[in-house]
């Protein structure tokens, strides 16, 4: 005798193709960045209706397999668009925190006559308390300053995750 389950749930044939397309395209996703978050974001979806439409069924194990492992691929491939992004965002904040910090930096020799530490500049007036600190946009901004020359350094506190660049300001002389 068979019965109806509703209009919203779908076969399990239905959903082991769903599952395998999920698989495929999570693969695909992962070795051509031209799917990147379109794939990705097919992916997860067509994972996740294919397990919805395994659920019920006692052969499904073969289907939720491939649809959690299609889901899992297109995650992955999900994630280093994202982090180049980010790292992107991160690079663009720093630049901007370095001129600002540069700009400080040429206002402090004109009037003390030397270069002054990020904590300096801040007990001036010339930046803020939050482009005084050490870490900023997940860079570590380093000033150092020898004679009369100064130079700025800003890396990435956790290389790839919070960006890419390494960034190297020297600063004119003060003689």
């Amino acid at each position: 005798m068979a019965t109806s389950t509703g209009a919203n749930t779908i076969s399990y044939l239905s959903a082991k193709k769903l599952a395998i397309a999920s698989l495929l395209i999570g693969t695909a996703s992962l070795f051509t960045f031209t799917l990147m978050l379109v794939g990705s974001i097919s992916g997860i979806v067509l994972g996740l209706i294919a397990l919805r439409g395994v659920k019920g069924n006692p052969a499904r194990g073969l289907g939720k397999a491939m649809a959690v492992a299609g889901i899992l691929l297109s995650i992955v491939a999900f994630l280093p668009p994202y982090f180049y992004a980010a790292g992107n965002a991160n690079a663009a904040c720093t630049e901007k925190r370095l001129q600002r910090i540069g700009a400080a930096e040429a206002r402090y020799l004109e009037v003390i006559g030397r270069y002054g530490t990020l904590e300096e500049l801040a007990k001036a007036g010339l930046i803020g308390s939050d482009l005084a600190a050490p870490v900023k946009c997940g860079y570590r901004v380093e000033l150092r300053s020898e004679g009369g020359a100064s130079e700025m350094t800003a890396i990435p506190e956790v290389h790839l995750l919070t960006g890419h660049k390494t960034f190297r300001v020297k600063l004119p002389d003060a003689r």
